[in-house]
C-alpha cells in the first residue's frame, strides 16, 4: 500500500517500519487502544529520529524543556 502512494523513499521506509514494529506488538499480544493512532504516533517519531533529533538540540528546539520531560510524554 505504502509503494502505491507517491511519497518520499525515506517517508515511505519510516512507515514502513513502524507498521513492523506495531505488527510485533500485535503478534506479542499487547493490547492497542487504536491501531491507527498508534501507527502515526511510531511513524512520526522514526522521522523525528531520523531527520532531526542530531541536527536540532533539544534545549533550542523545545525553549528549554528538557528533554527527558519531552520524550516521556
Amino acid at each position: 500500500m505504502v509503494a502505491q502512494c507517491n511519497i518520499p523513499k525515506r517517508t515511505s521506509q519510516q512507515i514502513i517500519e513502524a507498521s513492523k514494529e506495531l505488527l510485533y506488538d500485535i503478534r506479542r499480544g499487547n493490547e492497542l487502544s487504536n491501531t491507527n493512532v498508534q501507527l502515526m504516533e511510531r511513524t512520526l517519531r522514526r522521522m523525528y529520529t531520523a531527520e532531526f533529533e542530531e541536527r536540532v538540540p533539544m534545549a533550542q528546539h523545545y525553549k528549554g524543556v528538557s528533554q527527558q520531560l519531552c520524550t516521556n510524554c
